[in-house]
């Protein structure tokens, strides 16, 4: 496939050959394989939307060495551990059909040892079960080292990918497929769908996939399930709207705005906004600041004053504020209000001033900071109302409810045995599927029932 010239062209390809398949057979669902496709529908030519449209399952083929933005941390790392289960996540939201993780792979032994290839697909097995995906698939089979011929000798890296050496002996990715297919196989349950307690909203101009994929990071580090939307469709209804690093002057279709701010002041739903450079009409009103000036700033960065911790930040512009109405949560090292709290009608607006998701873009290990504590302040109302969460960053745990009992998958996304840290809200833990739900192993995970 080449490059589309506009996004026409490209839904009108992916219709006439979805079509002509349905025309020989339309007992089988056709699935549309694509990398990295944009969430805007009317920018770059292969949209999320766009193959949606047109086709019944979609695919995701997260290697961390290729998707932009995934692979500034190692293999075994909480980035690149979350990466899949987030670009999953965010193609089935947006556009609207289940996904599948096609294909995903470490990229062979000058990436990392085959053991930690081994670690890599047992948690993103884990976390792909337990939010939502439908299905994982690892690239590929065998390894294709004895083959000399064309093409096989055109490119060194695809040959050592596989499963299975070039003697036929499993390697350990093979191994923890098996081990994983053995699990789901004796369960008695089919695990319900996840609770899902935000609607993260994707804004124009911004990086879409960066920003989606740091704020799913912070809030999985805090137990928060988001859902995503892109700001041209339909927004679901939710007690809780994020809009992250809002950045230009576009920012939303008004109609989008004007169903956000009625949702938060006539129905006391949450909206949480952190700021790059965005123009917000009625600012004012809907946070409770007014902007006194604002500048590109020599010195991009600063830090908060949160809960007696220093939390670290860079932004590209500052805005000088007062604090009318809102109750500042925190000030910058300048004495600027950095995090506020803002009564609009019956509903609450958080807003951070200064780009949370978008300046961990680019940061290495940025996951290994308290830059997530910020998401716990803001969202502590949300987590209060969890049956259970873990108090570890690195622990990942998710409720499942069918209406009679509440099934949790708890994830360690990190290479070292993590102490779960579990506070419980009511009940205890009870029948356990899989794993030590009291001490986690590196990327492993336990599965277990709470019981009332």
């Amino acid at each position: 496939m080449s490059n589309a010239d506009d996004r026409f062209i490209a839904m009108n390809w992916t219709s006439v050959i979805s079509n002509a398949i349905k025309a020989a057979d339309g007992t089988r669902p056709v699935v549309s394989g694509m990398h990295s496709l944009s969430a805007d529908d009317a920018g770059p030519s292969w949209s999320i939307q766009g193959q949606a449209e047109f086709t019944d399952i979609l695919t995701t083929h997260p290697y961390p060495f290729w998707v932009e933005h995934t692979k500034k941390d190692g293999i075994a790392s909480y980035r690149t551990s979350m990466h899949a289960t987030c670009e999953t996540k965010l193609y089935g939201d947006i556009g609207g059909k289940p996904c599948l993780v096609e294909e995903i792979g470490t990229m062979g032994p000058m990436l990392c040892s085959d053991e930690a290839a081994g670690d890599f697909l047992r948690c993103n097995l884990f976390s792909n079960y337990a939010n939502g995906a439908a299905g994982v698939m690892w690239w590929c089979a065998n390894e294709q080292t004895n083959l000399k011929t064309i093409p096989y000798t055109w490119n060194m890296c695809e040959v050592e990918l596989g499963m299975i050496d070039a003697e036929r002996n499993p390697k350990p990715v093979l191994k923890e497929m098996k081990k994983f297919a053995d699990f789901i196989l004796k369960l008695d349950f089919k695990l319900p769908k996840i609770k899902e307690e935000a609607v993260c909203i994707l804004t124009k101009s911004q990086p879409h996939w960066g920003v989606g994929y740091m704020s799913y990071c912070l809030a999985k580090q805090n137990d928060i399930s988001l859902r995503f939307a892109y700001c041209d469709q339909k927004i679901p209804e939710s007690d809780v709207y994020m809009m992250p690093s809002i950045c230009m002057h576009e920012i939303m279709p008004d109609e989008t705005y004007e169903y956000i701010k009625s949702r938060v002041y006539d129905n006391g739903a949450t909206l949480y906004i952190s700021n790059n450079d965005g123009i917000l009409s009625g600012f004012k009103e809907l946070t409770g600041l007014k902007v006194n000036d604002s500048s590109l700033p020599d010195i991009k960065s600063g830090f908060i004053a949160l809960d007696g911790e220093e939390i670290s930040f860079t932004r590209s512009r500052k805005y000088n504020l007062t604090a009318e109405n809102a109750q500042v949560i925190a000030y910058d090292d300048k004495g600027n209000p950095a995090m506020t709290k803002n009564r609009f009608g019956k509903g609450t607006v958080f807003y951070v001033n200064f780009p949370l998701e978008e300046m961990l873009i680019e940061e290495s290990e940025a996951f290994d900071t308290n830059r997530y504590k910020i998401y716990s302040k803001i969202f502590e109302n949300v987590l209060s109302k969890r049956k259970i969460i873990s108090e570890n960053k690195y622990i990942s745990v998710t409720e499942h409810d069918d209406g009679k009992n509440t099934y949790c998958v708890a994830i360690n996304y990190s290479a070292e045995k993590q102490n779960s840290e579990f506070r419980i809200k009511e009940g205890s833990i009870g029948k356990v599927y899989y794993g030590n739900p009291y001490s986690i192993e590196p990327f492993d995970a336990a599965v277990f029932l709470l019981e009332k």
